[in-house]
């Protein structure tokens, strides 16, 4: 599978970057600071993922990180400006559920075969459940991207 890498840039030296990222620990995600987005940092390397008070089918108390596609890169500095550069990466678990869900799927369209017959409508159950695995992927990289989008306009305009 291809890998995306994406760029955002920042008018700041990568110090004052650092400062800014420091301020997205998981630490100050509360109900007090109204953010949707996490940073965590080692050295240069830092890793954005999306901090939820209230996912969509859940009770409006429930509180996670949504750690199942994150954004994972390093921060670099040139000519007194810093940008990110990296991209997204899936966890194992979230690896682990898709082979293992495609390989339930399928197992619908082999009982028919098995049973000598070949019903078309169960050879339609992979297929939906991967396009269903897609959209959920691409989803949660938009929403991600438009935070990240959303931190790079904020630091540049307060800079």
């Amino acid at each position: 599978m291809k890998k995306y890498n994406h760029r955002f840039d920042f008018n700041c030296s990568k110090n004052t970057l650092i400062t800014e990222l420091d301020k997205l620990k998981v630490v100050n995600a509360d109900n007090s600071t109204n953010t949707n987005l996490l940073c965590r940092r080692i050295n240069n390397k830092i890793k954005f993922m999306l901090y939820t008070n209230n996912t969509p089918g859940t009770y409006a108390t429930h509180k996670g990180v949504l750690d199942t596609y994150n954004f994972e890169g390093e921060i670099f500095e040139k000519d007194s400006t810093s940008y990110i550069s990296g991209n997204f990466k899936s966890g194992s678990g979230t690896k682990f559920f898709i082979v293992f869900g495609f390989i339930f799927s399928l197992m619908f369209p082999m009982m028919g075969i098995f049973d000598g017959f070949v019903v078309r409508e169960l050879l339609f159950v992979p297929a939906i459940f991967l396009g269903c695995m897609i959209i959920f992927k691409k989803n949660n990289e938009n929403r991600l991207l438009k935070k990240i989008k959303e931190l790079e306009e904020k630091v540049n305009l307060h800079i």
